[in-house]
Parts: C-alpha cells; sequence; structure tokens
C-alpha cells in the first residue's frame, strides 16, 4: 500500500544572518531547526510468501528525506575589485530514507565545503564577462545525499533491497560567463 499520511506537520524556525566587514568581506548564514513527524505511522511490507502485507503500526515517525538541521554559509572575500574569493558550506543533517524512524535506513549527515574564485575580466565590449575556478567538495567528504530502500518477507524473514547515491569526491570546474 503506498499512500499519503492522513495526519503529519512540519514546525521549526529558520535564521538568515549577514554581515559586511568593509567593503573586502562578506559573510552570510543561515540555519533551519525542524520537527517533522507523521502521527500515526502505519507501514506495509510485502510479503512474498503470501502475496499480502503485512501492517506494522510504528505511531510517531519521522517523515522520509526531511532533516532536523540544514544549515549554510559562505564568505566572500574581494582582495581587488575584480577578484572575487567565494567559500561556501552546507551542513545537513540525518534523515530517514523512509518514514519508519529506523537507524538502519538513514543517511548520515553531512558537511561540505566548496571554494570558487572569480576573475571579472575587463572587456569595454562586453557588459561583463567572469571567468570561475571551482573545487566542489574541498575536503573530499564521502556522503551520499539520497537513497532508496525496498523491504519484503520470504520465507518469515525480512529482507531490505536499498541503493544509495554517493556523491563525488573533490572536483573542479571552470567556467566563463558573459553578459552582453
Amino acid at each position: 500500500i503506498m499512500s499519503n499520511v492522513a495526519k503529519s506537520y512540519r514546525f521549526g524556525i529558520e535564521s538568515v544572518f549577514g554581515l559586511n566587514l568593509g567593503r573586502k568581506i562578506n559573510i552570510q548564514a543561515n540555519l533551519t531547526l525542524s520537527k517533522n513527524k507523521i502521527n500515526d505511522y502505519t507501514e506495509y511490507v510485502d510479503d512474498w510468501d503470501t502475496g499480502l502485507q503485512q501492517e506494522n503500526y510504528l505511531g510517531k515517525t519521522s517523515i522520509s528525506f526531511s532533516p532536523e538541521i540544514v544549515g549554510s554559509g559562505i564568505m566572500e572575500y574581494t582582495p581587488h575589485k575584480n577578484i572575487h574569493l567565494f567559500l561556501n558550506a552546507k551542513y545537513v543533517g540525518k534523515q530517514y530514507i523512509d518514514n519508519s524512524s529506523s537507524h538502519g535506513r538513514m543517511l548520515n549527515p553531512y558537511f561540505v565545503s566548496n571554494f570558487k574564485i572569480d576573475y571579472d575580466l575587463p572587456l569595454k565590449f562586453l557588459k561583463r564577462t567572469t571567468l570561475s575556478f571551482q573545487v566542489l567538495n574541498l575536503f573530499n567528504e564521502q556522503y551520499e545525499s539520497n537513497a532508496w530502500v525496498y523491504r519484503y518477507l520470504y520465507g518469515g524473514k525480512e529482507y531490505a533491497m536499498d541503493g544509495y547515491f554517493p556523491q563525488a569526491g573533490r572536483h573542479y570546474m571552470c567556467s566563463i560567463n558573459i553578459q552582453f
């Protein structure tokens, strides 16, 4: 049985912060804290022996893919009018990959940082031209940002098939942005 849950809620607070330290340094950050719950959850697990589904009443559970903590920040440093350096970071708290709140079916929290350099080329015949170089996943964090799971009963035992989507380790990107 696949259906929407009858009673759930999301409750939280988000905070945004910005600070300019002169013309050279700009800092921005945000933080979201939330509770994301299903009030009365019943899960259904396919039983391959009977062709039916087993019902498991779990009561109050966490909503899948809904971390309780999410935060990010970015710092921009401008050492010269044409050069901009950016360091940004993102934290995502633990999140479950189904509505059971099982720690065996959960994405671990992760913290990822990126670094970027922008150089604005002073070309008079274009509105703006920016060369960029980025180091993504600067500290080579190993993490998954998404997953799937399918659980079933067979021969009186529970089995699970699942898949996780690992994200790229440290990688690089160069780009040019031309505005007319």
